[in-house]
């Protein structure tokens, strides 16, 4: 069964979501996380053609979710995907703009429970786990393009752990000194990242480990255009984009 798996925790998402896919709590009896904070996220949709939990915001929290569904729910699994919709924030040097769509065309993460993720698949002989899965994102372009959707490709960095600086004057310079908005302004090469967000790399990395087919696609939320030039996404673009995710998402879901 497929399982969308999202950061997004607001009020307004949850009712997005709940509009699209006419989410309602997975029952106690069929509620195997054991985990409260996943327990009361957890949901189906579509009349039980698929479930979707709500994280919170944090690559690790976000692949142990998937840890744990894949340990009670895999081994019963006729059809397994993963969908991780989720926000990118956009580097000063790519083609993107606030209110894009994208996809996940490959991720990367420094921190330790990906790197950790990464050693098990390389210890498995497993490759291309910072990757979708190609079948399943050929489906999803296929369906975005006859719905006249414009999906960029995006190549991802992840990280939430705070850097090294131990003479901070604020708080929120350490998250700036280990994370994306430090390389936001940085000239970008063609094959480096070009966006960045917490989640999307564990959510494929863990994916791949234990062989179930995953994309992720996200909404630019901001963007860098210079030091003191930074943009954010209106809450019009937010909530088309999410819509346009989601839409794509549901049709891929039914066929």
């Amino acid at each position: 069964m497929p399982l969308i798996i999202s950061p997004k925790t607001t009020a307004e998402v949850l009712k997005t979501f709940t509009k699209k896919l006419d989410l309602q709590k997975v029952p106690d009896s069929n509620n195997l996380f054991w985990h409260d904070n996943f327990r009361n996220a957890f949901y189906e949709g579509l009349n039980g053609r698929t479930k979707v939990i709500f994280t919170g915001y944090s690559g690790a929290v976000a692949g142990y979710s998937l840890i744990e569904y894949a340990t009670h729910y895999l081994k019963d699994d006729p059809r397994p995907e993963v969908y991780f919709v989720g926000r990118v924030y956009a580097f000063r040097d790519s083609i993107f703009e606030p209110g894009d769509i994208v996809y996940a065309r490959d991720t990367f993460s420094p921190d330790s429970f990906e790197q950790s993720i990464y050693n098990n698949a390389r210890g498995r002989c497993i490759d291309n786990v910072t990757l979708p899965d190609s079948r399943l994102l050929e489906k999803i372009l296929g369906i975005s393009q006859e719905k006249s959707l414009n999906f960029k490709p995006a190549k991802v960095y992840c990280s939430i752990t705070p850097g090294y600086l131990p003479h901070f004057t604020k708080p929120m310079q350490l998250m700036d000194e280990a994370k994306w908005r430090k390389l936001a302004l940085d000239k970008m090469d063609k094959q480096e990242c070009d966006s960045g967000e917490y989640e999307s790399a564990s959510v494929l990395a863990c994916s791949r480990l234990f062989e179930i087919p995953a994309v992720a696609l996200l909404d630019v939320k901001d963007k860098s255009y210079s030091e003191f030039d930074y943009r954010l996404a209106s809450s019009e673009q937010k909530n088309h984009a999410l819509n346009s995710i989601l839409d794509v998402v549901r049709e891929s879901i039914i066929r």
